[in-house]
């Protein structure tokens, strides 16, 4: 397939949406259909995976069960299992991990795919999304009746082993926003009962559209502004409620790796969050922009002296409060999906804004923006 070319200044983003249409079809299709044919659903995964799914999948005409539901009553997915059989029908365990490696999802296919082999279930389905059929969860359920690996291809440049990329803070964006469009296409597909042909055709309308609007964003003097404004030594703080909370964890997580090489921190909104002080950065997300408390939030950095700069789908008391925002009418269902795609170059900009300005860059950190620039 030719590669896609949408995007001017950020490359992982014609990356990704090249990999996304790449993608294993066979092996998508008899996974959608095992998701169309189910009770509920359980999400696994860890980070922007796990934010990956809740986006895309929220909104889904199914019971949707977090890892929360599980730990909150039971040790593992194991002892769950025979409660959640007597609850629901069929049961289809979605694993999202590009590198098949991490803990969680590692442990919580081995914990249910230890229950089917031993109990002889036929209630359950994994299916794992990855990068890497020959890691650890894809041996898991290789050659297993209710077992299905489907392949979608991460960077082209990766930390070399698990390791390596838990220690370096490697980012995997053209993996993680891959996988969040295809969940949320997928969700739509089954909500909607389209033809896989015509999921096909909205994902590469997805393309055109993110892309033109990324390309908008980054050439933007809002853009420029925040990036300069980030290199400052305050902390930057991410908010949001609902899927904007979503968005914000993934949009921290980033900055977090860049921002701690230098002493610093980025986090979200939440019962720790330390008390605004002049020079911090507040982010908003908000499709809305009415939500009280996010309104109560960006007023109180305000009269702190914080800088803050919002996203939301048009003109509100949210815009007025802020000092600048940077509009996407969409509808909620597509405003979240496209926030995160535009928010993953402010990290880009940000490392860019450190090196042209004359910093030394954690050579980690660097080589990522090379690979996502180049």
């Amino acid at each position: 397939m030719k590669k896609i070319c949408i995007c001017e200044g950020m490359p992982y983003i014609d990356e990704s949406f090249s990999n996304l249409l790449e993608i294993d079809k066979k092996g998508l299709r008899r996974a959608i259909r095992t998701i169309e044919n189910a009770d509920a659903i359980i999400l696994v995964g860890e980070g922007r995976s796990y934010e990956a799914l809740e986006i895309g999948f929220r909104g889904l005409e199914k019971k949707i069960i977090t890892l929360d539901d599980i730990d909150f009553r039971w040790n593992n997915l194991y002892e769950a299992a025979p409660y959640l059989e007597r609850q629901f029908g069929r049961i289809v365990l979605i694993v999202n991990t590009s590198s098949g490696e991490t803990p969680t999802p590692k442990q919580r296919t081995k914990d249910l795919a230890d229950y089917i082999d031993e109990k002889g279930s036929k209630k359950f389905r994994i299916i794992a999304f990855g990068s890497r059929p020959d890691s650890s969860v894809g041996k898991e359920i290789r050659n297993r009746e209710y077992g299905s690996f489907v392949k979608l291809k991460g960077p082209k440049s990766k930390a070399k082993n698990a390791e390596e990329a838990l220690n370096s803070g490697i980012m995997n964006d053209v993996y993680e926003l891959a996988s969040m469009i295809l969940f949320y296409r997928i969700k739509e597909k089954i909500n909607y009962g389209w033809k896989f042909e015509e999921m096909l055709e909205e994902i590469k309308k997805d393309a055109q559209e993110i892309g033109q609007l990324v390309n908008q964003w980054i050439n933007s003097e809002k853009y420029k502004i925040l990036i300069k404004q980030m290199t400052s030594r305050g902390k930057i703080i991410v908010a949001g409620l609902g899927p904007s909370k979503d968005v914000a964890l993934m949009i921290a997580i980033r900055l977090n790796h860049i921002k701690r090489a230098f002493g610093e921190e980025a986090n979200i909104t939440g019962a720790f969050t330390q008390k605004p002080r002049l020079g911090d950065i507040l982010i908003v997300i908000s499709h809305s922009g009415e939500t009280k408390p996010v309104l109560e939030w960006a007023e109180k950095f305000k009269k702190a002296g914080a800088f803050v700069f919002a996203f939301c789908s048009r003109e509100s008391s949210l815009t007025q409060i802020v000092d600048w925002s940077f509009l996407v009418p969409k509808e909620a269902k597509d405003f979240y999906p496209t926030i995160a795609y535009l928010t993953s170059a402010i990290a880009v900009g940000l490392v860019e804004e450190f090196k042209n300005s004359g910093y030394s860059i954690p050579p980690d950190i660097l080589t990522w923006w090379h690979s996502v620039t180049e």
